[in-house]
């Protein structure tokens, strides 16, 4: 459905010249000039958030996460890439224990247990 509202705008110098998809539309290509550009296309919002999450380096801590009024427990894609500050083994256990609560597939689970099992401290 077309509504004419603006929902993304392409960083070029000048006008564009010249704009076409790959064939399997993943890829744009633009050229303005002398420079030519390509751009990865998301099809779906969900595959914008994999991408962003395969690529990041670190997440935030619980103080990063309350400033963003997010809640205090990580994202479990967090502990099961074991991403900063959520390597530990005791994040782990906390990470199988809260992915079964969720019904979700649970992850290995490290051994021994760090018993008992609080939120645990980020590194």
């Amino acid at each position: 459905m077309s509504t004419g509202k603006e929902i993304a705008r392409l960083d070029h110098d000048g006008y564009l010249s010249s704009i076409t998809f790959s064939r399997d539309g993943l890829t744009l290509a633009t050229a303005s000039g002398d420079t030519a550009r390509l751009w990865r296309v998301y099809p779906t919002a969900q595959s914008l958030v994999d991408a962003a999450k395969a690529r990041a380096a670190s997440c935030l801590t619980e103080a990063q996460r309350k400033q963003y009024f997010l809640p205090a427990a990580p994202p479990l894609w967090c502990v099961g890439r074991r991403l900063w500050p959520y390597r530990g083994d005791a994040w782990q256990a906390w990470a199988w224990i809260a992915a079964n609560r969720q019904g979700e597939a649970p992850l290995p689970l490290p051994l021994p247990l760090p018993l008992p099992l609080p939120l645990p401290k980020a590194e």
